[in-house]
């Protein structure tokens, strides 16, 4: 990530930055000069080639989430990490895999962050379409993350997954209802220089 001192400016005073995310994003600009986003330099391959989108959905949604999570909200970015038990793996990889712990259907997501009666959230990112149904494993794994005190949403596309994980964070005590939180109105520009017929990314302030 690489935030000018302007570009900083523009987003606090369009409101596009809470008060008490101010500071946190300073640091981060302050932190983060000069290195190169691993999030920003996958998305320029959709600049050049528009149909890896469509192609795999949930792969270029995670890494929109990412993006935007390390540019707008620095504060969650350090705490979300990505859970590498998805795609199709097999032979040895698939036996390491398993040897080490990973697990099927275990959410896609994680925000290590307790809020409410909630010890984190836990994030299914599917498709933007709607076409992605929760498997077996994903399904057995939503009842036990529940159970233990997590909140547990499942995401179509990245703009349901910036609206859960920032309606979450800033949530105080009481309930949660992942549902709920799956209608939104406006989100800030997403900082992708990227457009398609179907989908529109929003100008970089970059």
């Amino acid at each position: 990530m690489k935030l000018s001192k302007s570009a900083l400016e523009r987003l606090i005073a369009k409101g596009q930055i809470k008060p008490d995310d101010k500071q946190a994003l300073v640091q981060a600009f302050q932190q983060s000069s000069g290195k190169t986003s691993p999030h920003k330099t996958a998305l320029r391959q959709l600049k050049k080639r528009n149909d890896l989108y469509s192609n795999n959905m949930e792969y270029w949604d995670q890494i929109i989430l990412l993006y935007w999570l390390e540019v707008y909200r620095a504060d969650l970015y350090e705490l979300v990490y990505a859970i590498p038990n998805g795609g199709l793996r097999g032979g040895a990889a698939a036996g390491q895999m398993k040897a080490t712990g990973q697990k099927s259907g275990y959410p896609d997501i994680a925000l290590d962050l307790p809020r409410g009666r909630f010890h984190g959230l836990r994030i299914e990112l599917k498709r933007g379409d709607g076409k992605g149904q929760l498997s077996d494993s994903q399904k057995l794994w939503r009842d036990r993350l529940q159970n233990a005190g997590y909140a547990w949403v499942c995401c179509h596309g990245y703009r349901q997954a910036i609206s859960v994980l920032t309606a979450y964070a800033d949530l105080g005590h009481g309930q949660f209802d992942g549902a709920s939180l799956l209608e939104f109105d406006e989100l800030p520009p997403f900082p992708v220089l990227y457009e398609r017929t179907t989908m529109q990314f929003f100008a970089s302030n970059s």
